[in-house]
């Protein structure tokens, strides 16, 4: 630099290593002020960094609140988001098409825009709603003006490239200290659907596995016709008390299944969907589902319902797509957020992904195999785990198009404020009044009254909606009669941790820089059934392992005595509260809130960092009594989680709010008598 630079701002996520960035500084002329905006980064990185950018005779280095301006906006911005969104897709093209037609296979109804990763709108597995924000917040730093320089050191080169793109249109003069070529959209493409092959043919792997392991299908295919009630669903997901006698309950739909079976249990068939879940590998799955079968289930695999020929239409599919998305890559390069922020660096992986990758073909091979299960099987009534993923979207379609079946998606869990892809515009909604064919169930099936008043409150259309109550959850009216008295409670933390390594390592990361050093405190350690313990503990370095206690208890039972939950997410926070264990939700700059307590009750204790975590745990520690208004969550958990007086009462409540009502389609006339 010619001259030193009076006020100079850096963006850095912690992805450059630090090391690497302080050598880049001290390359540069002394500064009279630095100003450090941090939009990301594990524990520690900002701490470290700090001590090596500070010598003694430079000036102060400020530091911007970068994550909770992160969060704050993550909230601010999601109407706008969604509103943007369905412009997107909706908005017509120099051909007079929309996006959502341009992206019509020939010879379907519907459109696989709706199995795209940025119609699925997952914040929790996809970056892009994040960097959203982040670039979002960014744009109004930048736009103070007042920064003579601006740095950047980001090692995300997508969002690095929209950050120095923004920047420079601002008129800042920018300096990128960690430049990335990046990849082009067609070596994603290239990427793509070189991983759609992959997955083809490990596909046709398991499948021959299926036939190896499973009983003949053919014999038991005839069984699936005119089958009443279909659950299609994850597996393997079993109660494990019900398989000790010997007896198949799924324990997602524990006392719908009960009930069903109770009027005639030959009524009731299953289509399973294998997922990953700690215990089970996929044939561990094939032959638990096998055991099923053989013991006289109709249950059945969404893999024996493929065949062979559904996979090369799925890849001729997912090459046609390939090739309309380089067609319009002139209009997708162009693509602009609201003020004019350049967003299409930062959708480009996904785009591909979507239209290109394993992604498209699996959904595609979801929908034959869905349409084939409902033209043989044709049930009266079809029950789901409803979180509007694409296979669910897929599966939508297809009862659409057999016309005969009442499709009925039951709520998975929780809903959080930013689990988008629970959430639309509510024009979206109004499209299913329009089209014969879409993506959503006929019946949504709330867990409680707040979850139902904020999809009402969005566009879900009332004549679609029944409140069922939860059935994966305990029984928190019970939990909440018997909460054990604070001061008999042990200065115990219960960890709960979330999907996926990552975030598990963060969350203990976050943990263990705020608490190592308490060690009259026992942290306890809960992980998700669907991440590899061993794994995590493989991850975390000795110190951090031996601080921590693992353990393989329910829930509810290690926060029966606790004082302390501390989460990232998930429907967890409600055993918490049940238990009556104070909920410290952590909000890291990796991820937008996705608990279900934000933006709904005042109950859960926020922390942005491991110091306010700190603070948290001893404030809460330190205190006489229970700083939680039982009445107060009994409130509140009553109005999110509407239990029944009795298990019979979930099959009354579907029967009384439905029965009798006339579907929203004439090509769906056929099942106006329900429940008969």
């Amino acid at each position: 630099m010619s001259a030193p630079a009076s006020r100079v701002l850096l963006v850095v996520d912690g992805k450059v290593p630090g090391r690497t960035l302080v050598e880049i500084l001290r390359t540069k002329e002394s500064l009279a002020s630095l100003v450090l905006c941090p939009i990301g980064g594990r524990s520690g990185w900002l701490r470290e960094l700090l001590k090596e950018l500070t010598p003694p005779h430079r000036a102060g280095i400020e530091v911007l609140p970068f994550n909770e301006w992160f969060h704050e906006q993550a909230f601010a911005l999601k109407p706008e988001f969604l509103r943007w969104l369905h412009d997107f897709s909706c908005g017509r093209l120099r051909s007079g098409q929309s996006l959502r037609e341009a992206l019509r296979l020939p010879g379907l109804a519907f459109s696989l825009w709706d199995f795209s990763l940025p119609a699925k709108k997952d914040t929790w597995s996809s970056p892009f709603y994040a960097n959203l924000v982040r670039l979002s917040v960014l744009s109004r730093i930048l736009g103070e003006g007042r920064w003579d320089e601006v740095w950047v050191a980001i090692g995300q080169p997508a969002l690095s490239q929209c950050v120095v793109q923004w920047a420079r249109t601002r008129g800042s003069k920018v300096v990128d200290l960690a430049p990335s070529p990046g990849r082009s959209f067609a070596m994603f493409l290239c990427s793509a659907l070189a991983g759609s092959l992959k997955w083809l043919l490990l596909e046709l792997r398991k499948m021959r596995l299926v036939g190896q392991m499973m009983p003949p299908f053919r014999k038991r295919r005839l069984h699936f016709r005119n089958v009443k009630h279909l659950f299609v669903n994850y597996f393997p997901f079993p109660d494990a008390e019900a398989m000790g006698r010997s007896k198949f309950v799924d324990s997602y739909f524990a006392p719908l299944q009960d009930a069903l079976e109770r009027e005639n249990a030959s009524d009731l068939a299953w289509v399973a969907l294998i997922v990953n879940r700690e215990g089970y590998d996929f044939s561990s799955s094939v032959a638990l589902a096998g055991r099923l079968a053989a013991e006289g289930y109709r249950f059945s695999l969404v893999k024996e319902w493929t065949e062979w020929t559904d996979l090369l239409w799925a890849a001729g599919a997912t090459v046609w797509s390939a090739w309309r998305s380089l067609r319009l890559l002139g209009i997708l390069r162009k693509t602009r957020f609201v003020s004019g922020l350049p967003i299409w660096p930062l959708m480009a992986e996904e785009w591909a992904a979507s239209f290109a990758g394993s992604h498209l073909m699996m959904m595609l091979t979801h929908y034959r195999a869905f349409r084939r299960v409902l033209s043989e099987a044709q049930p009266r009534f079809l029950y789901y785990s409803c979180e509007f993923q694409p296979w669910e979207k897929a599966l939508n379609f297809a009862s659409c198009e057999a016309g005969s079946t009442t499709t009925i998606g039951i709520q998975h869990s929780s809903l959080p404020e930013l689990l988008l892809s629970y959430h639309a515009d509510p024009r979206e909604f109004e499209r299913r009044r329009l089209e014969s064919v879409q993506p959503y169930p006929d019946w949504l099936a709330c867990v409680g009254e707040i979850p139902a008043k904020s999809l009402l409150a969005e566009g879900w259309p009332s004549d679609a909606l029944v409140i069922l109550g939860p059935m994966r959850f305990p029984d928190y009216p019970k939990l909440l009669s018997e909460w054990l008295d604070w001061r008999s409670r042990r200065s115990k933390l219960v960890v709960a941790l979330s999907t996926g390594l990552p975030r598990s390592l963060e969350i203990l990361d976050w943990t263990y820089e705020a608490l190592a050093d308490l060690v009259d405190v026992e942290i306890v350690v809960k992980n998700h059934p669907s991440t590899d313990l061993r794994e995590i503990r493989e991850s975390l370095g000795r110190a951090a392992e031996a601080r921590f206690v693992f353990s393989q208890e329910r829930l509810p039972t290690l926060l029966r005595d606790a004082k302390v939950m501390v989460t990232l997410e998930s429907s967890a926070v409600f055993d918490g509260l049940a238990s009556g264990c104070p909920v410290v939700v952590l909000r890291t700059p990796s991820c937008v809130d996705n608990s279900p307590l934000s933006g709904k009750t005042d109950l859960g204790r926020y922390a942005y960092s491991p110091s306010d975590l700190r603070l948290h745990v001893l404030e809460i520690l330190g205190v006489g009594d229970n700083p939680m208004d039982r009445c107060k969550v009994t409130d509140f958990l009553g109005r999110y989680c509407d239990f029944p007086g009795s298990r019979d009462q979930y099959l009354s409540r579907l029967k009384a709010r439905i029965e009798n009502v006339t579907p929203r389609t004439q090509e769906r006339a056929a099942s106006a008598e329900l429940f008969s």
